[in-house]
């Protein structure tokens, strides 16, 4: 079966992590193309902690976070942030060395950056 991503094929990249603590890391990146619909997800899950990003590149993106011995999980709406647009920015004043809050050396996050970084599909 070939790829077309123009026909609307599901994608999901999966990523386990081994720590040299023994801690064990899941990330799962989904995304759906369907007609003009295009939906996307992150979770990461970890010992006692899950994180799960919900329409990303909707209007309103939507973080829940799910820790500890918590049965609830805790919603985060961030209406009107462009997430890539925020990433990029914090990326690029990194760089430049207007924040601190980036923590890896900058090799790793090019690279990072260039394999996570997904363009919307959707029509302008």
């Amino acid at each position: 079966m070939s790829s077309n991503r123009n026909r609307g094929e599901p994608r999901v990249h999966v990523a386990d992590w081994f720590f040299k603590s023994g801690a064990l890391d899941d990330l799962v990146h989904d995304a759906l193309l369907q007609g003009e619909t295009y939906d996307a997800s992150a979770k990461m899950m970890a010992d006692g902690l899950r994180i799960g990003v919900v329409k990303p590149y909707s209007d309103t993106p939507t973080l829940n976070v799910l820790q500890g011995d918590s049965d609830g999980e805790l919603a985060f709406e961030f209406s009107g942030d462009d997430m890539n647009l925020t990433e990029d920015r914090e990326f690029l004043n990194a760089v430049h060395g207007g924040s601190d809050d980036i923590r890896c050396q900058y090799l790793d996050a090019c690279s990072k950056h260039v394999r996570t970084d997904v363009q919307d599909p959707r029509p302008n």
